[in-house]
């Protein structure tokens, strides 16, 4: 959500200040996956096979957002 908020701040205004402040925001969405996968594979880690099925579906929908656009 914060990096929906740092794309459209990004694209409603031309100020160079709020701007490069938009950009913090665009990334977070990238931290919060790494954070995300980094929390599964230390939360599943009883056996292989729950932590691929879960490494796998946290890869699926994470690509779910590239595929909207968003």
């Amino acid at each position: 959500l914060v990096s929906i908020v740092g794309f459209m701040i990004a694209i409603s205004t031309m100020n160079m200040v709020i701007h490069y402040l938009s950009l913090f925001f665009m990334t977070q969405a990238s931290v919060a996956y790494v954070v995300f996968v980094t929390w599964v594979l230390n939360t599943f880690s009883q056996s292989q096979l729950k932590r691929a099925a879960a490494i796998a579906l946290i890869n699926s929908m994470a690509t779910c957002g590239n595929i909207g656009g968003l």
